[in-house]
């Protein structure tokens, strides 16, 4: 299997993934790995499933390997409908209003998928291109979008 394809995630145990969906915002939540915090989606559908999928990039952050012990505290995000932007979007976004008008009537599961095809570029020029590249493309209307 190619490595660059793996999942990597976290069970929970079943009373917190319970509780977790009892919640307000139910599958958003915020999680700290080792200290390093990031928001999540909470996956699963019952006993025994109860997973957060998280990215190379968080472990290693986090400094987590495999077969190692981690620490991780979860709790429902406070603020489910938050997105992080990194900086170049949000500059591209600034002089862009049409790209800006047009990100703000996709669906917040869209917005989350460029966020994160933006934000995995690894150097700023990567995400610079990136966000050129979607901006023109939510110019074009090409993404689906909120239900009025």
């Amino acid at each position: 299997m190619d490595n660059a394809m793996a999942s990597h995630f976290v069970l929970l145990p079943d009373e917190v993934g319970e509780s977790l969906m009892q919640s307000a915002h139910r599958r958003r939540i915020v999680c700290r790995i080792n200290g390093v915090e990031s928001r999540r989606a909470l996956h699963g559908k019952g006993p025994g499933s109860w997973k957060l999928i998280v990215s190379q990039k968080l472990l290693a952050a986090a400094g987590a390997a495999l077969g190692y012990p981690v620490e991780v505290v979860v709790w429902p995000d406070p603020n489910p409908t938050a997105i992080d932007l990194c900086e170049e979007f949000l500059a591209v976004l600034a002089q862009d209003p049409e790209a800006k008008a047009s990100y703000e009537t996709l669906t917040l599961g869209m917005q989350r998928s460029l966020a994160y095809y933006i934000n995995g570029g690894k150097r700023s020029e990567t995400r610079i291109r990136r966000s050129l590249e979607m901006a023109h493309r939510l110019r074009s209307e090409e993404f689906p979008r909120k239900r009025d």
